[in-house]
C-alpha cells in the first residue's frame, strides 16, 4: 500500500508529461485532416454551411434561413436550399412544425404572385416539404427585393403566412458553388 503511494504521483508525472509528446506525434501522422469538417459564413439573413465531403475535394453545401418566434424562440420553420450529391437539381427543403394540415401544399409566395409549389415528403419531429427549383424560380428568387412568403396550412381552413427575407439570398447560394 505504502510503495502505490509513492509511485503513483510518479506515474501520473511520467503520463502528464508524455502526453503532449504523444498528441504530437498523432497529430503529426494525421495529415488527412488539413482544414474543419464544417464551416458556416452568414449572407445577411442566410447562412451558408459546408461540409466536408467523403469522396472528392468539393464540399457539399447549403444555405439555410431559420424562423422562431420572437418571445421564446420557438421553431416555427426552416428553409434550406442546396444542390444534392446525387443530382444537379437546386433543391428548395422546408422544415415545418408536426401538426401541419398535409392535404394542402406549402409554398414559397414571391412578389409578382410566382407560387414555388413543395410536396410534403416526411413528418416526424418536424415535417419536411421538398421541391426541384427551376432556373426561372432561381432567378426569381436571386432579383427579388421584397421578402417572400412562407405559406402552410395548419387547420382545414387556417393558413399561416411567414416572411422570408431574401436578403443575402443571391450571394449565399453564389457561394456554394
Amino acid at each position: 500500500m505504502n510503495i502505490l503511494h509513492k509511485t503513483l504521483p510518479s506515474l501520473a508525472l511520467v503520463m502528464a508529461l508524455a502526453a503532449p509528446a504523444a498528441a504530437q506525434d498523432v497529430a503529426a501522422s494525421d495529415t488527412s485532416n488539413d482544414g474543419p469538417d464544417m464551416t458556416t459564413s452568414v449572407y445577411r439573413d442566410w447562412t451558408l454551411r459546408c461540409q466536408k465531403a467523403e469522396t472528392g475535394p468539393a464540399p457539399l453545401c447549403e444555405i439555410t434561413q431559420s424562423l422562431q418566434q420572437q418571445e421564446n424562440k420557438q421553431f416555427i420553420a426552416r428553409l434550406v436550399v442546396g444542390t444534392p450529391q446525387e443530382t444537379d437539381e437546386t433543391h428548395l427543403l422546408a422544415q415545418l412544425p408536426a401538426g401541419v394540415w398535409l392535404q394542402a401544399a406549402p409554398k414559397l409566395r414571391l412578389e409578382g404572385g410566382l407560387d414555388i409549389d413543395l410536396t410534403y415528403t416526411r413528418c416526424q419531429q418536424v415535417c419536411a416539404a421538398t421541391t426541384s427549383l427551376s432556373e426561372a424560380e432561381l432567378d426569381a428568387l436571386r432579383a427579388s427585393t421584397s421578402p417572400a412568403t412562407l405559406v402552410f396550412r395548419i387547420q382545414a381552413e387556417q393558413d399561416l403566412e411567414f416572411p422570408i427575407s431574401l436578403q443575402g439570398f443571391d450571394q449565399a447560394l453564389a457561394a456554394t458553388h
